[in-house]
């Protein structure tokens, strides 16, 4: 992808916008099914939430995920062990299997973070593969690397963030009119629920070319500077510079760090790990903000990975 000679064009990647669009698009299917079934026993989709103990921000996340059940259609439901010292594995995974068995639930989510006396792995993987919709279980985890696999009923499920990122970068490549395939990917950070699955995604999903760094990578900024793609996801504040983009690149920043500033009533503002500048508006052609980029679009993708397992599951409601 050759930029440099080409006059400059950026677009700020909205999340908001976009995480509405998906909404939007699964809500129509949803109410067309329901009208389908009209004069019988109504099938829909089903989420069930798992939670333990009280933390204010895992909280507010689980408010919002019902809320996006709510507004879609979804059929919500949440066990919440609000004693988190007295829960036990056993207690929790007791709860994920009666969901593993239920008809009603086509997805099953687990609340991070646990817990530090609480088996995390043990847990997670007591989730059934065919209801994994975060994407979080070794099977879904070994499924996405290997191109084309998919379970028995035709679905698998990439981790909703990194889902999240591969719409954001397609639908923004479409307003670009910009081919994908064969393009240079970076992705800076190297987790297992961000980074490594997102670069699986670009290689196997959107056919581009990846490397994948970590914070202790030596030439980082030479590398950045080959990327058509760029996806940061490593939890430093600021410390990818405008300079080091390439001309025209699409950048995705996952990060999120408070950062002290005075003039904010509440103290701090929340920064990316891309320094967000003019500098940066002259280099890349596209990049998402913080906040407002990602973490809309992380939920939507939790609906969507909801409604088509639901759709695995029943075939003869296919649109």
């Amino acid at each position: 992808m050759d930029e440099e000679n080409q006059p400059h064009k950026f677009v700020l990647i909205n999340g908001l916008e976009i995480a509405a669009e998906i909404k939007e698009e699964i809500k129509r299917d949803i109410e067309r099914i329901v009208e389908k079934q009209k004069g019988g026993q109504v099938r829909r989709p089903g989420l069930a939430v798992v939670m333990v103990g009280s933390r204010k921000d895992s909280l507010t996340y689980v408010q919002r995920k019902q809320e996006a059940c709510a507004e879609l259609g979804i059929e919500s439901f949440k066990t919440h062990f609000e004693d988190d010292q007295s829960v036990t594995d056993e207690d929790v995974i007791k709860t994920i299997q009666q969901y593993n068995a239920d008809d009603r639930v086509h997805g099953i989510l687990v609340q991070l973070p646990l817990p530090s006396h609480l088996n995390e792995e043990k847990i997670l993987e007591s989730i059934s593969p065919a209801k994994d919709v975060d994407g979080l279980t070794q099977f879904s985890f070994g499924l996405i690397s290997m191109k084309g696999r998919k379970l028995v009923d035709g679905i698998n499920f990439v981790p909703c963030t990194p889902l999240g990122i591969m719409e954001m970068i397609r639908r923004t490549a479409q307003k670009l009119n910009m081919n994908l395939e064969g393009l240079d990917s970076v992705v800076v950070g190297a987790s297992n629920i961000v980074g490594i699955p997102t670069a699986l995604v670009l290689l196997n999903q959107l056919q581009t070319s990846v490397q994948l760094l970590h914070i202790k990578s030596q030439n980082i900024p030479e590398k950045i500077s080959k990327a058509d793609i760029l996806v940061v996801c490593c939890g430093c504040a600021e410390i990818i510079k405008p300079e080091w983009i390439k001309k025209g690149a699409i950048v995705i920043d996952v990060g999120l760090t408070p950062v002290e500033d005075k003039t904010q009533e509440r103290g701090f503002r929340l920064v990316g790990d891309v320094l967000f500048d003019d500098n940066l508006k002259k280099r890349a052609s596209a990049a998402t903000p913080v906040p407002g980029g990602v973490g809309p679009v992380t939920i939507a993708s939790l609906m969507k990975n909801t409604y088509h397992s639901f759709l695995s599951k029943n075939p003869d409601l296919h649109l």
